[in-house]
């Protein structure tokens, strides 16, 4: 900033802001057949509708309702799907199941 000295500092104002009160006719509105007073949390639109109680259509509900349930419903079941998997193949490997990757190839001595 450059500086000038015909200029005086303005001290940063730390007040309140006050606002005036806004008129009483903005504050009520025609509702119900009588004029009465709106709270802004009258104001508020709340558009949507409560999730189902069915699994099948709570799981419906919440694929088309976001994308990003979307992609929670994915990563759930690949991780039911990979854990399901882990405990297939470590059961099969402490039952003892040791050749479970090997070949099934035995090599055969060969007689002289």
């Amino acid at each position: 900033m450059i500086n000038q000295p015909d200029t005086q500092e303005q001290k940063p104002q730390s007040e309140k802001l006050v606002l005036p009160a806004p008129p009483a006719q903005e504050q009520q509105a025609y509702y119900g057949g009588q004029m009465t007073q709106l709270r802004p949390e009258q104001l508020i639109r709340r558009q949507t509708q409560p999730a189902p109680t069915d699994l099948k259509a709570r799981l419906a509900f919440y694929w088309h309702k976001d994308p990003a349930y979307k992609v929670l419903m994915i990563a759930l079941t690949m991780v039911l799907v990979a854990g399901i998997i882990f405990v297939f193949l470590a059961s099969a490997a402490f039952l003892g199941n040791s050749n479970f990757f090997a070949s099934s190839y035995t090599p055969q001595a060969i007689p002289k």
